[in-house]
C-alpha cells in the first residue's frame, strides 16, 4: 500500500504542476505575441477584482 500511495502522490503532483505550467507558458507566448490586448485584459480583470473586493 506504501509504493501505492507514493505513485498516487506522484501522479497528481505530475498532473497538477505540468498543466499549469503548460498554461503560463502559452500565456506567457500570446502576451509576446499581442501586448495590448493582455494589458487589457489585465486591466480589466484587476477592474473587476478591485470592484468585487471594495463592494
Amino acid at each position: 500500500t506504501q509504493a501505492a500511495a507514493e505513485k498516487l502522490q506522484e501522479c497528481s503532483t505530475h498532473y497538477v504542476t505540468e498543466p499549469a505550467k503548460d498554461i503560463m507558458g502559452r500565456l506567457s507566448e500570446y502576451a509576446h505575441e499581442k501586448p495590448d490586448v493582455a494589458a487589457m485584459w489585465c486591466f480589466g480583470l484587476g477592474l473587476i477584482v478591485g470592484w468585487k473586493l471594495r463592494g
